[in-house]
């Protein structure tokens, strides 16, 4: 990851392929922020905003992954290869995700 992506860029893709993000992560990302919006809202409740929501959903995926060790014998990839983002790291991804969000918000309202 290259740092915070520009959110100037037209379209949340081009700011993914700008910040060295996969696409397929973000999307992702924001279809789970829609889920539990559109859940929380059915129910008649508040969902979180999105700030919030990605600081639990960033938590979650932190304790999984480091509950997540493959063993296999014979593997020369260190099991400690594969380590959550950093904190800029998940600025990026945060930012990336509004910018995605956004975008999803602009094209529902028109």
């Amino acid at each position: 990851m290259s740092g915070a992506p520009d959110t100037a860029a037209s379209d949340w893709r081009e700011a993914c392929a700008a910040a060295g993000v996969d696409p397929l992560l973000i999307d992702h990302t924001a279809r789970n922020y829609l889920a539990h919006r559109d859940h929380r809202l059915a129910a008649g409740g508040k969902p979180l905003p999105p700030a919030d929501w990605f600081r639990f959903y960033s938590l979650e995926n932190a304790a999984e992954l480091s509950s997540e060790t493959l063993k296999v014998e014979g593997c020369s990839v260190d099991e400690r290869a594969v380590r959550p983002p950093t904190a800029a790291g998940k600025a990026a991804l945060f930012a990336l995700l509004q910018l995605r969000l956004a975008q999803t918000d602009d094209r529902n309202d028109g």
